[in-house]
């Protein structure tokens, strides 16, 4: 599949450009070669699924690291994202967000220049939003990669089902007292998932943690990080080249962007 996308887009960034034309180019959805590989819409559901879940880091990341100073009021770090979005009705500000899917087509809505624009505690919501309007919608073929219910019946909390069935309930609050309510959620998590992996430590009760809640205050320990879940592409990209299938080479004149490509043994 991927020697196969490669041929098709000659992309930069494997990983990034490639994920989103197996999701929204229709090019994917009818060439001879993919269409026959059963693994493509397996694929197209894990990659939905590392879009949500790179919301939900990159959210977290900037709630920590950017809304962090010293010690701060619990109060004050819960209506951090609050105070970014509008002041309007949860289900119109629902409204206002692109389809992720329409009909039968998949739709990379979370790369929209509307999204994009938006600041980054805000555009992780959105995209969070996206992603879950999708629940009930994917192929069952795409679907089972997306969410597994029965795998994650345990760990329900923050799920695309989850976060779909909490958005429904409150579709008539306000868009800043959902995303309270939300942080507090986040907040919360963190603690339990936290105390879930304490244990002693050279004689000593140790909670791994970078940030800690305590009579209503947040201290942040140290930096979140973030970003995607690796999908793996890259590397396999590196694999390839070293076994000759593949190759970087410079763009085209006046550019300096470099690409993959196919080998001369790679076309063979």
């Amino acid at each position: 599949m991927l020697y196969r996308l490669i041929e098709m887009y000659e992309p930069e960034n494997v990983s990034i450009e490639l994920s989103r034309k197996i999701i929204a180019d229709p090019r994917t959805y009818t060439d001879d070669q993919l269409e026959k590989m059963a693994i493509v819409p397996a694929w197209r559901g894990v990659v939905l699924r590392r879009w949500y879940t790179w919301a939900w880091r990159d959210l977290w990341r900037w709630l920590v690291n950017e809304q962090m100073t010293g010690a701060v009021p619990l109060v004050q770090l819960q209506g951090a994202l609050s105070e970014q979005l509008p002041d309007q009705k949860f289900s119109s500000f629902r409204d206002d967000l692109p389809s992720g899917i329409d009909g039968n087509r998949l739709i990379d809505a979370e790369y929209q220049m509307r999204i994009g624009a938006m600041d980054p505690g805000p555009r992780n919501l959105a995209w969070l939003m996206i992603g879950a309007s999708r629940v009930g919608q994917l192929s069952e073929h795409v679907a089972p990669y997306f969410e597994s219910p029965e795998r994650e019946r345990r760990n329900y909390e923050l799920t695309p089902s989850w976060l779909k069935d909490f958005m429904d309930q409150r579709n008539d609050h306000l868009v800043r007292d959902v995303a309270f309510e939300l942080t507090g959620i986040l907040l919360a998590r963190s603690q339990r998932v936290a105390m879930s992996k304490s244990s002693f430590v050279n004689g000593r009760w140790r909670v791994p943690t970078r940030l800690t809640l305590r009579d209503g205050y947040a201290f942040r320990e140290s930096n979140e990080g973030g970003g995607p879940v690796s999908l793996r592409w890259d590397q396999l990209t590196q694999v390839m080249s070293g076994l000759g299938m593949v190759r970087r080479v410079s763009g085209d004149a006046g550019t300096s962007t470099d690409r993959w490509v196919l080998t001369r043994n790679g076309q063979k």
